[in-house]
Parts: C-alpha cells; sequence; structure tokens
C-alpha cells in the first residue's frame, strides 16, 4: 500500500533548531509524525552538522526519508544559497544543499531551503488563520523582525526588518547597516534597551545586579508598576510597528488582514494593540484599513509544514523545467 511520502521539516531560527517528519499522503494531505523535537540554534556549522547528523541517522531505521525543506531566518537564492542571516552569520554564502547532503547521504536535489517567513506563510495558509486568504501582511518579531506578503494568493518574501528609518540612529543592526527597524524593534534589540536601563538603575540606587536576572519579566513588572521608561519604550515599539504595517496598507490597497507570530510580537501586541491601531488610524489613506484585522497566527509547527510545502512545490517546479532547477 501507498504510505506516501517522508519529508523531514526544519526550522532554524536564531533561538531554536526544531525538526519533524511530515508524511504526505497519496491524498495530498500533510500529517506530522511524531513530536516536533527542539534544540538550542547552534552557533556554527559544524554544531548544526551534529545535529543533524545524529538525528538523522536515528529517524533513517524507521523513516524512508525522502529529502529536507529546511527554512532558514534569512535571505535565501535559488532555494538554496543563504544570500544574508543576520541572527546566523555562520551561514552566510553558503550554499547548503550542496554542503549538507553528504553528510545525510543525499543528493543535493533533496533539500530545499526556504526564508523562515516563506515557509511559515505557506504553513500558516495551509493550516492557520492565513487559510483562505488571498491578500494580507504576515510578520514575525523575535530575534529579529521577517515577514512576507500575501498577493492575490502568492507568498512574496520580504526583509520589513531591514526597513531604514535613519542612518544617524545609535543602533547597529544584525545585517550590518545602522537604522534599521529591526535593529530598534526585534526581541533581542529590545531587550538590549531594556537592560540598558535596568542597568541605568543599578548605577543610579546602588544596587546588585542579579545574575539570574530574566529581561521580560523585569519590563512587565515595570509596566505594571506604571514606570515612565517602560510605558514610553511600549509606546514607541507599538507606533514602529504600527508605521510599518500602515506604509504597507498605504502601498497595497486590497490587504485585508494583518497575522503576526514571534515571542515579541505575542508578549507586547496584546499589551500595545490600541496605540498601533492608533497609528494605523493616523496614517492609513483607505477607510477599509482603519479596522483592519489583526490576528496571532494559530498554527504552531506552521514553519515545519511550511518547509515540507515549499520542498513540494519546487520539486515539482524541477519536474516541469525537467531539470534539477539550478
Amino acid at each position: 500500500m501507498d504510505q506516501g511520502k517522508y519529508i523531514v521539516g526544519v526550522d532554524l531560527g536564531g533561538r531554536l533548531l526544531r525538526l519533524g517528519i511530515v508524511q504526505i499522503d497519496p491524498q495530498g494531505n500533510l500529517n506530522l509524525q511524531e513530536d516536533v523535537v527542539e534544540y538550542p540554534s547552534p552557533r556554527s556549522w559544524k554544531e548544526f552538522l551534529q545535529v543533524l547528523e545524529g538525528w538523522h541517522e536515528r529517524k533513517v531505521q524507521s523513516f524512508n526519508i525522502e529529502g529536507y525543506g529546511i527554512a532558514i531566518a534569512g535571505a535565501i537564492e535559488g532555494h538554496a544559497k543563504v544570500v544574508k542571516a543576520p541572527n546566523l552569520p555562520w551561514l552566510d554564502g553558503r550554499n547548503v544543499p550542496e554542503k549538507l547532503a553528504p553528510h545525510l547521504g543525499l543528493d543535493p536535489k533533496q533539500i530545499v531551503v526556504a526564508n523562515d517567513m516563506e515557509a511559515a506563510a505557506y504553513g500558516e495558509r495551509e493550516r492557520g488563520v492565513l487559510r483562505g486568504c488571498d491578500w494580507a501582511i504576515f510578520d514575525t518579531i523575535s530575534t529579529g523582525w521577517g515577514g512576507t506578503l500575501i498577493l492575490n494568493g502568492e507568498v512574496v518574501v520580504g526583509e520589513p526588518g531591514h526597513v531604514n528609518l535613519g542612518f544617524d540612529l545609535p543602533y547597529v543592526c544584525g545585517c550590518g547597516n545602522r537604522g534599521c527597524v529591526e535593529a530598534l524593534y526585534s526581541g533581542s534589540a529590545m531587550e538590549r534597551r531594556i537592560l540598558q536601563q535596568f542597568q541605568r538603575q543599578v548605577e543610579e540606587q546602588k544596587i546588585l545586579f542579579p545574575p539570574d536576572l530574566n529581561v521580560w519579566d523585569y519590563f512587565h513588572k515595570e509596566l505594571e508598576t506604571g514606570a515612565e521608561w517602560a510605558i514610553s519604550l511600549l509606546e514607541e515599539w507599538a507606533e514602529g510597528v504600527g508605521r510599518a504595517w500602515a506604509n504597507v496598507l498605504n502601498r497595497i490597497r486590497p490587504i485585508k488582514m494583518i497575522v503576526y507570530m514571534g515571542t515579541t510580537a505575542e508578549k507586547l501586541i496584546p499589551k500595545a494593540m490600541d496605540k498601533i491601531r492608533a497609528t494605523i488610524r493616523r496614517i492609513c489613506m483607505f477607510p477599509e484599513h482603519k479596522e483592519i484585522q489583526i490576528k496571532k497566527a494559530a498554527e504552531p509547527n506552521r514553519s515545519i509544514y511550511g518547509a515540507v510545502l515549499v520542498y513540494q512545490r519546487v520539486q515539482k517546479e524541477r519536474e516541469k523545467e525537467g531539470g534539477d532547477g539550478t
């Protein structure tokens, strides 16, 4: 009996590496075979290989793995080469299929690389709140700030975190430029700014710096107590996010929905929604955008499923072309 295909979905971000095996059954349905496993994000190519080689060796004993779809937080060329990965610099310039395939006993054509938000968008359209939505903004604000647009049903990958606000701003982005919104409003940027505030308190109040300080717990506690600096920082963040979204809405009128994901967005948007909406109302030209739907992504394994869907799409395109597509 035809059991379908088994494709490994990989989600490689700045904080975590997640792996899952997805079956594509003969009817085209996607079925996760086991719980997704998580590892701390590798700090080098060698670490990445060690994790994947060990995991693959165990899984091929139970599954006939056809290939890998790998979602990576960065700019990707030809579904193979990492042009730039600001939070994973050890991947910059690397052709992942060529370098990884020999270690897994695969052909490079059996490995397809996607931008992480490209994969997440496909997964969320398949199983989450983007199902049936053909016009949307889909952003993640976590370690960095990534995003895609759904334009007339097509997933269009971009780098919203690297929209530049000014060359004279104090923070240098992970991409090397100065003034990116990611350098101000991503999770890593916000953690840095919150920590700077705490350090000022340590110096001014002569208190000891706790080694186990949780930056976000400290920030939310300061918000709850009405600390002026914390409220001001949250409002600045909300206005920055609102401006970014509103400027896209003014350029692409058919957009019907904004969907967000990522640890930072999920922590802060519920607290900042009023300010985000107020900013959008002030900027948007079109009346239907004044109260646009803003929703949290719903499928927890969207990037795993999406990496597999991108793998499947690329293989079909190669078949049509009658070659390997490279």
